[in-house]
């Protein structure tokens, strides 16, 4: 039976073999492209990240710079405060001497004589509380404000070492990915989002500690406060002190001299 109209082209075999190779050819094209871009990033990972890594430790060194220089200011004002309080302690002590060495040779006889060493012994304690209760509200605070520098530090050190190893982590799953053949682009969008939301993490961090600055107010007033009470309990330590002395005596007695305010 004859067919016509149809036509079955006759190709030999060499024929073939070129139509198959064109056909697979841009596939073979785009594999070979995907390797390339895979790579080329995969084999720049160590570089980039290296990189990265060098930035986090130059804000590190800066970091305890300013740790250091924060630390050096504070032991500054210490000395220079401790100097000047033993300065107005020591001009008080010359004071009070000189005025009781007046005071005492002004006593005309052995009753005067023991009123006014009573009212120096009643002084003298006065002055002394007065120190002891100023050196532990100072002591107090001091230990406060290293506490709260302390747990700042500790803080911040436990917010790089969180961001340190989530970024240790993304890395490792970029290279993972790189050895497990997945698409460099997906590679590079996935480390991107891991680093973002650790530095995001970082920085909330960071936000939460600078809200708590105000913990150096508490500690302020409460400084304030045992001052306060230390000189109202040394003015009234004095005033019964006057008051005792001229019963004693039976006259106004002058005390000023060592009444004053220094702690």
């Amino acid at each position: 039976m004859m067919i016509t109209g149809l036509v079955i082209p006759s190709l030999s075999s060499a024929q073939i073999r070129q139509q198959i190779k064109q056909r697979i050819t841009p596939k073979a094209t785009s594999t070979a492209g995907s390797a390339v871009a895979k790579d080329a990033f995969c084999n720049r990972l160590s570089e980039t990240m290296g990189k990265v890594d060098q930035k986090v430790k130059e804000r590190e060194s800066k970091l305890e710079a300013k740790r250091t220089e924060r630390k050096d200011i504070l032991t500054n004002r210490k000395n220079e405060r401790d100097a000047k309080l033993d300065e107005n302690r020591a001009k008080r002590d010359s004071n009070f001497s000189e005025h009781f060495a007046k005071l005492e040779s002004k006593a005309q006889n052995d009753v005067q004589r023991q009123a006014i060493a009573a009212f120096k012994a009643a002084m003298e304690a006065a002055l002394n509380a007065r120190r002891t209760a100023a050196d532990a509200a100072i002591e107090t605070f001091r230990n406060g404000v290293q506490a709260a520098v302390d747990s700042r530090k500790a803080a911040v050190d436990a917010a790089i070492a969180a961001f340190k190893t989530a970024e240790q982590a993304a890395i490792e799953k970029a290279k993972a990915d790189c050895a497990a053949n997945v698409d460099p682009k997906t590679i590079k969008q996935t480390l991107q989002a891991s680093l973002k939301t650790a530095r995001g993490n970082l920085v909330k961090a960071r936000q939460d500690l600078d809200k708590k600055q105000d913990v150096m107010k508490p500690l302020i007033e409460a400084k304030k406060q045992a001052m306060e009470k230390a000189q109202a309990d040394f003015k009234a330590a004095v005033e019964k002190a006057r008051n005792n002395l001229k019963a004693a005596l039976g006259q106004k007695t002058t005390t000023s001299a060592a009444t004053g305010t220094s702690q």
